[in-house]
C-alpha cells in the first residue's frame, strides 16, 4: 500500500480493494480481520469502499458497538 501525501489516501490495486471489501462484509471472518479491513478501507477513496464501509458497519458484530 502506497500513500499519496497530497491527499492522505492510500493507493491500492482494484484486486486489493475488492478483497478488503469482501473481507469486511464476510461475517464468518474473525472480528480482528474485519477490523483490519475496515481501517484499511477508511484510508481509500471511492464509491465502492464508501459503500462497503457503510454496509459493513451495519452488520454484526459492528452493530453491537453503538
Amino acid at each position: 500500500m502506497v500513500m499519496d501525501s497530497w491527499n492522505d489516501v492510500a493507493l491500492v490495486s482494484s484486486e486489493m480493494e475488492k478483497f478488503l471489501c469482501e473481507l469486511l462484509l464476510d461475517s464468518s471472518q474473525p472480528i480482528s480481520e474485519r477490523f483490519r479491513a475496515f481501517f484499511s478501507l477508511r484510508n481509500l477513496k471511492g464509491a465502492s469502499t464508501r459503500n462497503a464501509l457503510i454496509l459493513g458497519w451495519s452488520l454484526p458484530p459492528f452493530t453491537t458497538l453503538t
